[in-house]
């Protein structure tokens, strides 16, 4: 199985590159070692990825950190230039390998596992989709971190928490890709995505009424194709490194291991 690992930086920059004076986000270090070398370690660590790409970061500061091209190299990975947002980037990297199915993640994700990994990609290749969505519960990640601060998904059957996890399945998940470039930049704020979605959605999400199969049917009947979701049982699938909040977490969970 393939992996696409989008490492672009957003639209203005990262203020958590900034507060730590490095180039990026995902060269910021967790426990002493930077977000995006502990993500390719838990790809290359994986049971069912074998190959890889790195979509990003420029190639500035990809020339310039000498220990990401050296393990980019010595896991034989590939490396391509970030496109124009997340979505694209990703489309880029499906059209360059043209090997599906294969796992969609983000650099900043420096708590990954190969466990998690491969737990979700299994269970993913279960479902009848062109394209798999991992979410957390979001009891079971409060539960196990009671301080962090996570964007919620709120529906009427529960709510839940993004992973930074998606299998592409099939060639249909690039109308996915192309429909989201419209929706990412509101990633941070769900009822803005779904107020795109329609105004009978919108108000069904805000009072709660809207089931995550709801949103997920909808989602592929404005995609043109199989948009689904899979539970990921391990909370640590929820945190990403993006925040002052998300470091200073990240790095106690690390260093209790």
């Amino acid at each position: 199985m393939h992996a696409i690992i989008l490492a672009g930086d957003r639209p203005g920059g990262s203020p958590l590159a900034k507060s730590n004076n490095v180039s990026s986000g995902i060269f910021v270090k967790v426990n002493g070692v930077t977000c995006i070398n502990r993500v390719l370690t838990a790809i290359h660590n994986s049971r069912l990825i074998t190959t890889a790409s790195i979509v990003g970061p420029s190639k500035e500061s990809f020339l310039g950190e000498s220990s990401l091209s050296g393990l980019i190299d010595n896991y034989g990975f590939d490396w391509l230039s970030p496109d124009k947002g997340p979505a694209a980037s990703a489309a880029k990297a499906l059209r360059h390998v043209n090997i599906l199915p294969a796992l969609l993640t983000t650099a900043d994700h420096a708590l990954l596992t190969p466990e998690i990994i491969d737990d979700f990609c299994k269970s993913a290749k279960t479902v009848q989709a062109d394209l798999v969505v991992g979410l957390a519960l979001h009891t079971d990640v409060i539960k196990a971190f009671p301080q962090t601060k996570r964007t919620l998904l709120r529906f009427a059957d529960g709510i839940y928490c993004g992973c930074n996890l998606f299998l592409l399945n099939t060639t249909e998940s690039q109308s996915v890709l192309s429909f989201w470039k419209a929706l990412e930049a509101d990633r941070k704020k769900p009822w803005r995505i779904v107020m795109k979605l329609g105004p009978k959605l919108l108000l069904k999400y805000l009072f709660r009424l809207l089931t995550i199969d709801e949103l997920f049917e909808k989602l592929s009947s404005c995609s043109g194709a199989r948009v689904r979701y899979v539970s990921v049982s391990n909370p640590i699938a929820a945190i990403d490194v993006d925040s002052e909040g998300d470091l200073k977490l990240a790095n106690e969970i690390c260093s209790n291991d």
